[in-house]
């Protein structure tokens, strides 16, 4: 890693001598940026610091009430001051050796955020933050801390780790945490209070203009003008008449108010608009990061707004947004191959078309799989809507993307739904309409939907937001920002037993594989990256003493797609996906064969256990995931549409109702295994399920506590488009007399 380091000091020392002189002793760095009333204070000398000037180990930066400072260290350290700070370099030396390296700071009053440069990197212990009644010292990167008026300390970490030390302890903060600090001698206090480090308005001080006068002769007063902020990124949810809708652009201008408050969204791709209506207001939940370190992230809210786009011009009240700088293209591409976890920083109110208003519980949490052709973004978010019988629910799945940007559908539950005490939702037995791409639009379903961005260097945090449609509560949503805890490889497992698989491909029904608690017969372990399966292996049971003939399914190539509904370890995993290509390989002690899949597509999940599974009642279901249908003929696939999709089922008859509506070109092709079919509905045997017509196939299984969830592989043949397969993932939404 040392010549890496080299490398990035050289460069920024290089920058730094073209730009400014050398003088006796090494500069420890510029300031980048000041702003009202900012003094250097060098031995018995003192004077104004200015933009551009050189800093040094020994000086000292004082703000003054208006006065704001930012530093850039050479390591590539950066200190921002807040208005009324006092900050000493008491001892700064980059010499690129952990042995003699050294950022030793004191922070005397006032507040400031810091990011770690190449020292803190090459030794932690080389860096130290000092303060009246602490030292921060780091395991991480970034931190914030402020004086408060009662004398106290208030610090707050924003990545990775720190660590706070009186003369009583230490306490450690991992990201997203707070401790204060009431004197030296206790040990330092958790709190859910951040640091207070506002953000400036962006208003400038009035400037005088030689050549613009008064009527009586004066110069002229010219206040600040707005702000333009070009390349943002933006996620929001809003109320309009019709019901909650949300929207997203990765790339686009924010203008700044005077005030320093965000006003108008323009998407520099899309004939799309959305302005902060003249009397509404604009609350700033939070504003962190800056354009020059590229991590800027702003959440907020408008009372009211108005947004254009290709539909027409709608009024929205209210809009809850979250806007900041995307992480650049070759930053995620370094990520690829690991899982980064990230946990809640910030969130808007969240707003209803009831009129109710909630919260966004800090459980809520973020999973992103870097998988270099694209990332997976694992979704779990907790909210509690109040009013006169508070309710929480969990909006639970999966979001994709291929660059910064990503999307994806969630399951919405509350507990008494998922017991089947109460309905999910209205049942829908289709989308409103379908994409582009072959996919649902679930919007009138009871389902959610999430939006969102990767922002900052290396994907440092996350702005979103998220919509639930159809409750109990009406339709309610918001946005909120998350910063990342961790990074580690994206797990593999090749190991679990316990799950149930589905498989059909471009020449029909593959198998359905089940695993039996005394291996009897088979051994079935289906091979994931992260949460999407690639591979199935099953091998011989106990049964099969002279040895019986294993199966291998791999998915080869890099097509195909996938999602799913909670992690594998979850008690109630479901996914769904398809592989372009794969192949079926069989070994055994009478020989092997070798065969290539076309268009495979696949149910996964930990079906519901027989205690769990409804013996009597009905319950309908909404779909919340699937595939693009294919058709296979004469050795050529195609993707069609999913038209629609529903199912039903009767506990108390071990039945099913499945219908499935697809379209290719101008052909569609229905499969309807229900009481109006000649073969009957599908029969339901524990958690599984399957059903026939003379052509066409499905077989499934329920997941989850009381069948909540439920899912299934298709298959039919059509005489113009050949083979038909899908998989596709439902939800309850409404039961009678389940138990």
């Amino acid at each position: 890693m040392k010549p890496e380091f080299k490398l990035h000091n050289a460069a920024l020392l290089m920058a730094l001598a073209a730009a400014y002189p050398l003088h006796a002793q090494a500069a420890a760095g510029i300031a980048q940026f000041t702003a009202g009333d900012v003094t250097l204070r060098r031995g018995a000398g003192a004077d104004a610091l200015t933009k551009g000037r050189d800093i040094e180990s020994g000086d000292a930066i004082v703000t003054g009430p208006s006065g704001r400072a930012q530093l850039r260290f050479t390591d590539g350290g950066l200190v921002s001051l807040q208005p009324s700070s006092q900050f000493s370099i008491s001892n700064y030396a980059d010499r690129n050796d952990p042995k003699q390296d050294s950022f030793f700071v004191e922070l005397l009053r006032g507040g400031m955020r810091t990011i770690t440069g190449l020292i803190g990197k090459r030794n932690r212990e080389n860096f130290k933050v000092t303060t009246t009644t602490a030292t921060i010292g780091i395991r991480g990167s970034a931190f914030n801390l402020a004086y408060n008026p009662d004398g106290t300390l208030s610090v707050s970490t924003e990545l990775d780790e720190i660590e706070v030390c009186t003369k009583a302890g230490c306490v450690g903060l991992t990201a997203g945490e707070s401790v204060r600090v009431n004197n030296n001698e206790s040990t330092p206090v958790r709190t859910n209070t951040r640091a207070s480090l506002p953000t400036p308005a962006p208003r400038q001080a009035p400037e005088v203009v030689g050549n613009q006068t008064t009527s009586d002769g004066r110069s002229a007063i010219v206040t600040a003008a707005p702000r333009v902020l070009v390349g943002l990124a933006l996620a929001g949810y809003g109320i309009k008449s019709t019901g909650g809708d949300q929207g997203q652009s990765g790339d686009g201008a924010v203008l700044i108010d005077p005030s320093g408050n965000p006003e108008r969204y323009v998407d520099a791709r899309e004939p799309t608009t959305i302005v902060r209506d003249g009397a509404a207001t604009t609350t700033v939940i939070s504003n962190t990061g800056s354009l020059a370190t590229g991590d800027l992230l702003v959440l907020g809210t408008w009372s009211a707004a108005t947004l254009t786009d290709r539909d027409g011009i709608f009024a929205i009240a209210p809009v809850a947004f979250v806007t900041g700088v995307p992480t650049p293209p070759t930053d995620i591409a370094a990520l690829s191959g690991q899982r980064g976890e990230y946990s809640l920083a910030h969130a808007t109110p969240v707003f209803s078309t009831t009129g109710i208003t909630g919260e966004l519980l800090p459980s809520s949490k973020l999973s992103v799989d870097f998988l270099g052709i694209g990332n997976y973004v694992d979704v779990n978010l907790d909210v509690r809507m109040h009013g006169t019988a508070p309710t929480d629910y969990k909006l639970r799945g999966g979001a994709k993307g291929t660059g910064t940007g990503f999307a994806g559908v969630l399951s919405v539950s509350s507990p008494s739904c998922v017991q089947g005490s109460a309905g999910c939702g209205p049942a829908t037995s289709a989308p409103a309409s379908t994409t582009s791409a072959g996919l649902a639009d679930f919007r009138n379903a009871p389902t959610g939907f999430v939006n969102g961005f990767l922002s900052g260097p290396n994907a440092a945090n996350i702005g979103l937001s998220y919509g639930a449609y159809r409750t109990p509560h009406g339709d309610f949503g918001g946005a909120a920002t998350f910063s990342k805890n961790s990074l580690s490889p994206t797990p593999t497992n090749n190991s679990l037993t316990d799950l149930q698989v589905h498989l059909v491909d471009g020449s029909g029904f593959l198998g359905g594989y089940g695993q039996r608690t005394d291996n009897l017969y088979s051994i079935i372990k289906p091979r994931f990256v992260g949460e999407a399966m690639t591979g199935l292996v099953n091998s011989p049971g106990s049964y099969y003493t002279s040895g019986g003939t294993t199966y291998t399914y791999s998915k080869t190539g890099t097509g195909g797609s996938f999602g799913a509904i909670g992690k594998t370890s979850d008690p109630d995993f479901i996914g769904w996906g398809n592989w372009v290509s794969g192949s079926k390989e069989a070994s055994g002690p009478y020989g092997g064969s070798s065969q290539v899949l076309d268009s495979v597509h696949y149910l996964v999940g930990r079906p519901t256990p027989s205690y769990q599974m409804p013996i009597s009642g009905t319950a309908q279901y909404a779909l919340v995931g699937h595939t693009v249908p294919t058709a296979t003929l004469g050795g050529t696939t195609i993707t069609g549409t999913l038209l629609s999709a529903s199912l039903s089922a009767d506990f108390s008859l071990s039945t099913a109702n499945v219908n499935i509506s697809t379209q290719f070109g101008a052909t569609r092709v229905d499969i309807n295994i229900d009481a109006t079919s000649s073969y009957g509905p599908a029969s339901i045997s524990g958690s599984t399920f399957q059903g026939c017509t003379a052509t066409a196939n499905v077989y499934g299984m329920f997941s989850g506590n009381m069948a909540y969830r439920a899912g299934l592989v298709y298959n039919a043949t059509d005489p113009t488009v050949g083979r038909v397969a899908g998989s596709a993932v439902f939800q309850r939404t409404t039961s009678s007399a389940l138990r």
